[in-house]
């Protein structure tokens, strides 16, 4: 597997041109994470951003966005901080796209959430725009949940949370 660096930090994503939206510098995005307001950070192999980690402390949030060959969106991890030291991944999206090059998250044909409870229930909602049917939705109750659980990162460690084979 491909080692991420930190390509930019920034205070958005263009989703449009798939590139960080205003580029903010590492001291800036530090003291946004202290002081718990939002900013993001594009993760990557060279100049080409794989990951996005979106970062919102005061809203107790941390989400993870993966992104596809073609630069589009197509798996999201969020996170609740349940205390200061750790996260717990609540829900996870993924989105898939009809053709290998164009669209963004609003052109999927499939999109897929699984919302997690710290209880073990989960449920399993299949949006399928090629599908004859309205939304599936699915429940599970006392699944294991080991993989939910992850450290708050501390500024500028982002390995553990941008995994996206969270059995790792």
């Amino acid at each position: 597997m491909e080692s991420l660096r930190v390509v930019a930090y920034c205070e958005r994503w263009n989703s449009f041109d798939r590139r960080p939206g205003r580029v903010i510098s590492e001291g800036k995005a530090r003291k946004l994470d202290s002081q718990g307001n939002p900013y993001m950070v594009a993760l990557g192999v060279g100049d080409k951003v794989r990951t996005l980690v979106s970062v919102h402390w005061s809203l107790s949030s941390l989400g993870v966005w993966f992104l596809d060959e073609a630069g589009r969106r197509n798996l999201k991890y969020s996170f609740s901080r349940v205390d200061p030291k750790k996260l717990f991944m609540d829900e996870v999206t993924g989105w898939e796209y009809p053709d290998a090059v164009e669209g963004e998250l609003s052109s999927a044909s499939k999109v897929t959430i699984v919302r997690h409870q710290q209880d073990g229930l989960v449920q399993e909602t299949v949006s399928d725009s090629n599908a004859q049917v309205d939304d599936t939705i699915t429940s599970y109750s006392d699944v294991p949940l080991d993989f939910n659980w992850e450290s708050v990162p501390e500024f500028g460690n982002w390995t553990r949370v941008s995994r996206n084979n969270r059995a790792e």
